[in-house]
């Protein structure tokens, strides 16, 4: 069992620290120096939640104020922010019909799809597109659009602008293509993909598919057995749902490919995480309980696994213990207080001072560049 004094420990500080210190956060990379972290290391911030940035304890709803700040969360740090339509801002239905196709105009179209199924198209405005029942088939244009897929399997395909996609009922393959877009699959086991922007990709219920591509995407699968490729740029993946009664993770055992870029990764329990190329931040919890999460892969050179932990009470610090699998000695172990939280082949399994410890009561001050 080694001590904790040969990990990086972060904790609050008192508030007259807090006067005299640029940074409340203290910061080690491997080589124990704080200049040598990956980019994407925590750093010290106002306001700036950990489990918020990672959706690791509630995933925001649909709707509201709640569906605005996850457009928020997701856009990049610039004028082009996604925002829940306004339902007084949506003209006049152009069609109703039995199984209809609408092209839809160069104006500002509000589609309105039946029961049966549809195929509705936007094209130059902000479009507002219901699909109802049914399965269909759904492409808008260049605008900022809106699209409701309603019951059914649907496929949508928000091509140009920031949109705002949201399947609903099914099995539902949804695609953002240009701009910075907000997906949401729903119930059944969706398909989701970002396109050239910096994304966000709500898998919620069922086994779903989330694939970010270009930009730099937040992606979280929610509930069920999910599979999530970050891509080509620095993303944040999230396979954490916790519960908020014990704060322990309940979601099923996802897939994590950050790909390539300097990714962040909550991992849960049971989860399979491949971090890919790039300086990835690879975060682990007490939230693991039932079952270790496996890591494919660990760079000591570029890397860093943070490990948060419940310190509220005020009891005394967790016991790390980096050690050989039982089960296979080629695999290492990394545990907390007794409980597995990782395993990784041992080829690759990080010494102690590559191990950041994060009390919960000081994730409110990290944030992630």
């Amino acid at each position: 069992m080694m001590a904790l004094g040969s990990v990086a420990i972060v904790s609050t500080t008192t508030p007259e620290e807090e006067e005299t210190d640029e940074s409340s956060v203290a910061r080690t990379g491997a080589s124990g120096d704080p200049d040598d972290l990956p980019e994407d290391e925590v750093e010290g911030g106002e306001g700036t939640s950990l489990f918020a940035q990672l959706g690791l304890i509630n995933m925001p709803g649909l709707g509201g104020a709640e569906a605005e700040a996850a457009v928020a969360r997701a856009a990049p740090e610039d004028d082009a922010t996604a925002a829940a339509p306004e339902e007084d801002a949506a003209p006049e239905p152009l069609e109703y019909g039995h199984g209809v196709i609408e092209p839809g105009t160069e104006a500002d179209d509000a589609l309105r799809g039946t029961g049966d199924i549809d195929l509705l198209g936007g094209r130059e405005g902000d479009d507002h597109v219901d699909g109802l029942g049914g399965g269909d088939e759904i492409r808008t244009g260049a605008g900022d659009d809106t699209v409701l897929g309603g019951d059914g399997a649907d496929t949508a395909h928000g091509e140009g602008g920031t949109d705002w996609i949201e399947g609903g009922a099914d099995d539902d393959a949804l695609f953002g293509h240009d701009g910075d877009d907000w997906l949401h699959g729903g119930a059944g086991a969706d398909e989701l993909q970002g396109g050239l922007g910096h994304d966000m990709l709500l898998g919620g219920e069922g086994a779903d598919a989330l694939h970010g591509r270009e930009g730099a995407d937040t992606l979280d699968g929610g509930a069920g057995p999910d599979t999530l490729f970050g891509g080509w740029d620095d993303d944040m993946l999230n396979g954490v749902l916790r519960d908020p009664a014990t704060g322990q993770d309940i979601d099923a055992p996802d897939f994590l490919n950050g790909g390539d870029g300097d990714d962040t990764i909550g991992i849960g329990t049971g989860d399979v995480v491949s971090g890919g190329e790039g300086a990835d931040v690879l975060v682990l919890g007490d939230w693991i309980v039932e079952g270790p999460s496996e890591l494919m892969d660990f760079d000591a050179a570029e890397d860093q696994i943070v490990i948060v932990y419940y310190d509220s009470d005020g009891g005394a610090d967790p016991q790390l213990d980096i050690r050989p699998s039982a089960e296979d000695p080629e695999m290492t172990e990394i545990v907390v207080d007794g409980t597995v939280l990782t395993v990784l082949p041992s080829s690759e399994a990080p010494s102690p001072d590559q191990l950041v410890l994060v009390g919960e009561s000081a994730a409110g001050e990290l944030a992630f560049a």
